[in-house]
């Protein structure tokens, strides 16, 4: 018989052991509970964003384009960090803000520590195949944390012309 810490943070390896459905169930309880980013969720299983993406894809799991409110990253952060006695996650919301299709910066931005990332490449060549909003995602999500300004050159053509 096995047992299954659904309320702790696991690696990706820990949670490789685990059925689909068990997965789905854990990574849809960590979205209810703490809406986290990509970079969090990454930090935590140890593993890149390109990764957790194609976890929460396998898993169905969706993010529905929820913001994390202040209270879910401090509950995050508690929860992620095991020296750090555990608040009680009944206080934590779980509602999350819908975050705008324009991916507007919010107003307090200014206010709030940035978590942004160096752009590890000099150069880097990608090809996307198939819907043009599905791809303009899968970008947003590989450098919604670049801190560097970048040169993007888009080049669409149309599949099996070529």
């Amino acid at each position: 018989m096995n047992t299954y810490n659904m309320n702790a943070p696991h690696t990706k390896a820990e949670l490789s052991g685990w059925s689909q459905d068990l997965r789905r169930e854990y990574f849809t309880g960590l979205m209810q509970r703490y809406c986290p980013t990509d970079t969090q969720l990454a930090d935590m299983l140890g593993c890149s964003k390109s990764t957790v993406y194609n976890l929460l894809t396998a898993c169905s799991v969706s993010r529905e384009n929820h913001r994390q409110t202040r209270e879910q990253r401090a509950a995050w952060f508690t929860f992620v960090t095991p020296d750090v006695p555990e608040c009680a996650q009944s206080d934590v919301a779980s509602e999350a803000i819908p975050a705008t299709d324009e991916h507007e910066v919010p107003a307090d931005a200014a206010t709030e520590p940035q978590t942004g990332s160096c752009f590890p490449f000099d150069r880097l060549s990608i090809t996307l195949t198939g819907k043009p909003a599905h791809s303009l995602e899968r970008l947003w999500q590989l450098f919604s944390d670049v801190d560097d300004e970048l040169e993007l050159t888009i080049t669409a053509v149309r599949k099996g012309v070529m």
